[in-house]
């Protein structure tokens, strides 16, 4: 049986998702046993998603700009490909914004 992974960025959470029993939960990327240069990639691209976070007003967070939004969506579908070639055909990989 497949285990389900979920790439999908939360504010103050980690951005993958593991199957644990019928429920996806927060774990720490570096748990995961992936590439140190992966784990890397995802730590950045959490930074910049966190970055966006307006604590006053957290309905206003958002990139700066459409483009900023449109290269960090980019680079969430080079995460998914990655984790899914790096854990393999045991796993399935699935990106959520």
């Amino acid at each position: 049986m497949k285990k389900y992974v979920k790439l999908s960025p939360e504010f103050m959470c980690y951005p993958i998702w593991m199957q644990e029993d019928n429920f996806l939960l927060p774990i720490n990327h570096h748990e995961l046993i992936i590439s140190t240069e992966l784990k890397q990639k995802i730590e950045d691209w959490d930074k910049q998603y966190q970055s966006t976070y307006v604590d006053d007003y957290p309905p206003d967070s958002k990139f700066e700009t459409a483009r900023d939004e449109k290269k960090f969506i980019e680079i969430g579908y080079e995460i998914q490909k990655a984790l899914q070639m790096e854990l393999g055909k045991d796993y399935e990989v699935f990106y959520q914004l």
